[in-house]
């Protein structure tokens, strides 16, 4: 008998324990990823330009949990279900890209590919930069806007 109450409290213990560290995760706050965490996590890289109706499209692809190589094999795994978003900008002809991330209660779904639109852009090319001013602003790619191309 005393086995069988110990069993509850200490499962009424860990379900407490879960709970808290549960809604923890969903309170945190998102942070900045710098250029050595996408590096260990497996790396970034940008594809090409496209258009959706009115939009033009950015694809990125990064894995938070450093499950996969996207330009160099991951040093560090995250098993953490952090949810990525990622954030642009635009400075003359550089597009600055920085990724953010932050605990969540749960999710099912793990995207490596990401879509970023575009401000609008004049013709001409663009350099795509990590927005990291520590690691010297690394150079992700490029995308070239044609004149043909410009609303």
């Amino acid at each position: 008998m005393h086995a069988i109450a110990f069993s509850r409290v200490l499962l009424i213990g860990l379900a407490m324990v879960g709970s808290v560290a549960a809604h923890t995760a969903a309170l945190s706050p998102a942070r900045s990823l710098d250029w050595a965490t996408i590096q260990a996590t497996g790396g970034m890289k940008s594809g090409s330009v496209f258009r959706r109706g009115d939009a033009r499209i950015l694809p990125v692809e990064y894995d938070v949990h450093g499950l996969r190589a996207i330009t160099r094999k991951p040093t560090v795994i995250h098993s953490a279900p952090d949810v990525c978003r990622w954030h642009g900008k635009r400075e003359g002809s550089r597009i600055l890209l920085l990724a953010t991330a932050r605990l969540t209660r749960e999710t099912n779904e793990f995207p490596v590919r990401y879509e970023l639109e575009l401000p609008p852009l004049e013709p001409g090319i663009y350099e795509i930069l990590y927005d990291d001013k520590s690691a010297e602003y690394p150079r992700i790619g490029s995308v070239e806007i044609r004149a043909d191309e410009v609303d």
